[in-house]
């Protein structure tokens, strides 16, 4: 479930911070805008809502609903940029799994995930294919 965010804008704007243009930050949005719209990384409960608040947010924070102001950190830059990188590989590398979309056109691989910790876990899967099997050493003989 979406937590109740104030600027809720900013996830956006933030994950198109990443890109260098407009494909791989749509791409973003749909991996990750969610996840961060779920929290609770990046999330900052407010114990006071400005004046300038929606009436909606108000009539919720009023009632007992937890509001959240989007702030990210340092450590989530490092994370969201390793996702951007592998999002920005697959489009390079024209991976066929941006082509199996939803109506809008979104990749599916992408709408599976929910978390921040699910896309990092999709990034190190491709990083693991693209570099390809680990190799041993050959021994040498004795």
């Amino acid at each position: 479930m979406e937590s109740n965010i104030l600027n809720d804008w900013a996830i956006e704007s933030y994950l198109g911070g990443f890109c260098d243009d407009r494909r791989t930050a749509e791409l973003l949005a749909a991996c990750l805008g969610r996840a961060l719209r779920k929290g609770p990384d990046g999330l900052q409960r407010l114990t006071t809502l400005p004046e300038s608040a929606p009436g909606s947010l108000a009539q919720k924070f009023a009632e007992g609903a937890a509001v959240y102001q989007f702030v990210p950190d340092a450590s989530l830059d490092l994370r969201v940029r390793y996702v951007a990188n592998w999002i920005k590989a697959a489009v390079k590398d024209d991976e066929d799994w941006l082509y199996r979309c939803d109506v809008p056109n979104r990749p599916e691989k992408l709408l599976l995930i929910d978390t921040l910790e699910a896309a990092e876990v999709e990034a190190d899967k491709a990083a693991i294919r693209r570099r390809g099997p680990l190799r041993r050493a050959p021994s040498t003989p004795k």
